[in-house]
């Protein structure tokens, strides 16, 4: 492990319940999301860490990096939440082939 695998580590494992709060309320208590939210930005923040270290901005560019994530994950089409019924689905009949 390198000197600076070691430093990021420390920071790391100092801020990552800092992130995961700020990350629970950007989510609304999704603790899931929030978890992946963290996880992008720490790897983000990682690979950036030599640059990020020097400049003494390491918690000001992981909160940037959060909210940004989060900003990303809202805009995506794909992102709905599946909603819960207490109806099922109608089956889907196939039609009989037209020869």
């Amino acid at each position: 492990m390198t000197d600076r695998d070691a430093e990021f580590l420390e920071y790391a494992a100092a801020h990552r319940g800092r992130m995961l709060r700020t990350a629970r309320l950007l989510t609304s208590g999704d603790a899931y999301w929030a978890e992946d939210l963290v996880q992008v930005a720490l790897t983000k923040l990682y690979v950036h860490w030599t640059k990020v270290r020097r400049e003494d901005g390491a918690a000001r560019y992981a909160d940037r990096i959060l909210v940004n994530a989060f900003l990303d994950e809202r805009r995506r089409l794909w992102r709905h939440r599946e909603a819960s019924t207490d109806r099922l689905a109608s089956p889907v009949v196939p039609s009989p082939p037209h020869w």
